[in-house]
């Protein structure tokens, strides 16, 4: 057994096996065996479908072990009030009850009691964007309202502090036509509003917040602009005791669509993403770089193996950095040609090298994902961009997801790409 499966049966709960799933495609709801020395090589394997396709959704893990899956664009590219549950012991989706309201783009957190605050996003009201909040309650399957937030926000980040509170910044929204936001406030559970904090030093929207192992909070990119041709390359971090924002440093690229994993250690990983552009030509990066909070220094490490934006990261058992899906784009308008990344690839934090992770069964951009209790991954949903060559000029055939498959790692890849670690210019 490698080191990677025998840290993943040693880290998962005593309540969960250490599994694989069966290797039988064909059958949508997979059984659960036990890991043995005869596990396989990493790979993905098809688990059910979602009850609707869904984009710009969220997946949050319940203390169950089941996994909420809410709102979001459906195929017709409307936001859904719907929500499902996903059983990984059957490998199926049921439904569980409406939300309030329709959303997109917005935020879900599971709080230190179990239940799960979703908040913000994008809904089907006439002003776009909302400012109401509600909570997901696993024991009774049911969705109540709580407080409204100060400022309607979507396409922000949110994250619970250590004292249990919820810490949502930036985004893009406000009153009348919009715009990109600076202000940032604060959830209390125990009573149901939100309070201003501190507003972030920098407007942007399209970043990522990671709350770091002594309960800081790093924000990391986004833009600044309607559209993200002003990609910002600075981060950001809260101190929740002093409520104060303070800039750490330049991360060597502007993007929005990136990953930022907290690794076991501590430091945070922050990968890909889209720089945007103003000639008809995004600047999509494999760029990789590292903050280290001890020092508060990024520096750079192995790139990805190939640019990509619009994927997703999750850190596994075993310590690695998992990477799956995203696009890329090749060329400049008008002629400007989109493709998908099928292959995952894995960091290997001692190492500091990438190898290959096994190739989705469906390209995916923007899918979920949820590490499991298992040590399996879960990714949903997303979509699948396709090129019409024979349009003038080629088209672009855009299909929401409803489809679902596991990342099994139980096993290293053979092929590693080593690269050497470099300071930040």
């Amino acid at each position: 057994m490698t080191r990677s499966s025998r840290n993943a049966c040693r880290l998962a709960p005593i309540t969960a096996f250490c599994a694989m799933v069966a290797l039988d495609a064909a059958i949508a709801n997979h059984f659960i065996l036990p890991c043995r020395e005869e596990c396989v090589e990493p790979q993905s394997v098809v688990t059910g479908s979602m009850g609707s396709a869904r984009e710009f959704h969220t997946a949050t893990l319940l203390a169950d072990g089941t996994v909420l899956a809410a709102g979001g664009r459906d195929a017709r590219f409307t936001p859904l009030d719907s929500a499902e549950l996903y059983d990984p012991v059957v490998g199926t989706w049921s439904p569980t009850g409406s939300m309030t309201m329709s959303r997109a783009m917005h935020t879900a957190t599971r709080l230190s009691d179990g239940r799960v605050l979703v908040a913000g996003g994008l809904t089907n009201l006439s002003s776009g964007r909302t400012d109401t909040a509600e909570i997901y309650d696993p024991a009774t399957r049911t969705w109540t309202p709580t407080g409204t937030m100060i400022t309607a926000r979507f396409w922000y980040d949110a994250t619970e502090l250590q004292d249990g509170r919820v810490l949502v910044a930036g985004g893009y929204g406000g009153a009348g036509a919009g715009e990109t936001l600076r202000s940032a406030e604060l959830y209390d559970p125990a009573t149901g509003r939100w309070v201003p904090t501190a507003d972030l030093n920098t407007t942007r929207w399209g970043h990522t917040l990671t709350r770091l192992d002594d309960g800081t909070v790093l924000a990391v990119r986004g833009s600044n602009s309607e559209d993200f041709e002003n990609a910002l390359s600075g981060a950001e971090l809260f101190d929740p005791h002093s409520r104060t924002w303070s800039n750490v440093g330049e991360t060597g690229a502007g993007s929005v669509m990136h990953t930022a994993t907290l690794l076991a250690d501590g430091r945070v990983l922050v990968a890909g993403g889209n720089g945007g552009g103003n000639t008809g030509r995004d600047t999509v990066h494999a760029l990789a770089v590292m903050f280290d909070p001890a020092t508060r220094i990024w520096s750079r490490v192995a790139d990805l193996p190939a640019e990509r934006y619009d994927h997703a990261a999750t850190t596994l058992p075993g310590g690695e950095i998992l990477v799956a899906g995203g696009t890329f784009q090749i060329g400049a308008s008008p002629e400007l040609h989109y493709g998908m990344r099928t292959m995952n690839v894995r960091f290997e934090p001692d190492s500091m090298t990438w190898s290959s992770a096994a190739s989705l069964r469906t390209p995916r951009g923007r899918p979920s994902m949820t590490l499991l209790l298992d040590g399996t991954v879960l990714i949903a949903g997303g979509y699948l961009l396709e090129m019409r060559p024979d349009e003038q000029p080629p088209g672009i055939q855009t299909t929401v997801l409803a489809s679902a498959e596991r990342y099994l790692p139980f096993a290293r890849g053979k092929s590693s790409i080593p690269r050497k670690s470099k300071q930040m210019p």
